[in-house]
Order: C-alpha cells, then sequence, then structure tokens
C-alpha cells in the first residue's frame, strides 16, 4: 500500500529474528526486502547496508540468485551516487548471474534497471533495444507488468520516443526484440558505455 516506514519497522523486526536463525536463504531474503523498502522510504545509506550484508553472505553461501538481486539494488543506488562505473560494473554482474542462472524474471528485472541507467548517461538508442528485449523476454514467460509500474513504464517509454523519434524508435525497439538472448549480453558486456569509459557525474 506505499507505506515503506511501516514496512521497514516490520522487517527490522523481522531481520533480528532471522539472525537468530541458522538459516542464510531467508536471512538474505529479509536484508533484500529491508534495503528496497529503506530506499523506497528515504534511508539509502541503510539500504546500501543492508545490500552490502546480503551480497557477503550470498557469495559465501553460493545463494545466487540473491546475490544477482542485492547486487542490481546497489547497481541503482551506486547510479543515483553518480558512481557510474561502479553502478554499470554491478549491473553487469547482476545480469551476467541471471543469464547463467537462467533466471529470466531476475534478467527482465535487470534488462529495465540498466536501460533506464544506460538512458540517463545519454544512449537512447541502446536503452530502447534493452527495453524492447526486456518487453520479449517478459511476454516469452508470460510476466506482466505490475499495475503500480506500468505508469512509470510508460512514461519511460514516451521519454525514449520523444528522444529518438518515431523512426529511430521503432527500429532500436525491433532489433532489442529480435536479439538473442547470448548477443544481448555480449553488448552489455562488450559496450564502451558499459565500462570503464564511463565517467562519474
Amino acid at each position: 500500500h506505499g507505506d515503506y516506514a511501516a514496512a521497514v519497522e516490520m522487517l527490522e523486526q523481522v531481520l533480528m529474528y532471522r539472525r537468530r536463525m541458522n538459516d542464510p536463504l531467508r536471512l538474505v531474503g529479509t536484508l533484500n526486502n529491508l534495503a528496497l523498502a529503506s530506499r523506497l522510504s528515504g534511508n539509502p545509506v541503510r539500504a546500501i547496508e543492508l545490500y552490502e550484508e546480503a551480497v557477503t553472505v550470498t557469495r559465501h553461501e553460493g545463494i545466487f540468485p540473491s546475490l544477482a538481486r542485492a547486487l542490481n539494488g546497489l547497481a541503482e543506488l551506486s547510479a543515483l551516487k553518480g558512481d557510474h562505473r561502479e553502478a554499470m560494473s554491478l549491473h553487469r554482474e547482476s545480469i551476467l548471474i541471471r543469464h547463467e542462472l537462467g533466471d529470466l524474471k531476475g534478467l527482465v528485472a535487470s534488462l529495465n534497471s540498466i536501460a533506464r541507467f544506460i538512458e540517463q548517461l545519454g544512449d537512447t538508442k541502446l536503452a530502447v533495444k534493452l527495453e524492447g528485449a526486456a518487453l520479449h523476454v517478459r511476454n516469452e514467460i508470460g510476466f506482466l507488468i505490475e499495475p503500480a509500474k506500468r505508469e512509470e513504464n510508460e512514461a519511460f517509454h514516451a521519454r525514449l520516443k520523444h528522444e529518438l523519434g518515431e523512426e529511430i524508435y521503432r527500429s532500436a525497439w525491433l532489433d532489442g526484440q529480435s536479439m538473442p538472448q547470448n548477443q544481448l549480453i555480449e553488448l552489455i558486456k562488450n559496450t564502451p558505455l558499459a565500462g570503464a569509459d564511463v565517467t562519474s557525474a
């Protein structure tokens, strides 16, 4: 219901309980959920702490789906801080894990997240390709856009179309829709925008 402060309060209590249990899988789930709620409630510092702990636990325990989620969360927070190199490094690691696991739902989330980051850095055409690819995967698995995110998503697409113009937008969109997943991952790995050439704000 959008009451993130209440969610944080309840999840902090759950986290205390999880820490007393010998169950890393449930612990990292709570860490990731609390990190997201903390960010949405306006506390990015706490969110970073929680995501970093989740990364530590998941790397040690080999819980790779949760690792990818934590890395994606950290990437978005790094982008907000203007640390573009760090953000793209984290995005790339997250999406590679999801690709290797065959986690298509997670792959959609990563593509959506990277597309927004890439657009912020000025490569609108690549952002459209990534969004097109994300929708293709989403349709393949029948993963619908949540109603709460639909309006935001439509506004993002409208902005991309306005920046590029109808013809270029459609061409880039179709390129993304038809791109094989392995080629898509290579594009993210090898584009100069995704590497050390990206400068921080």
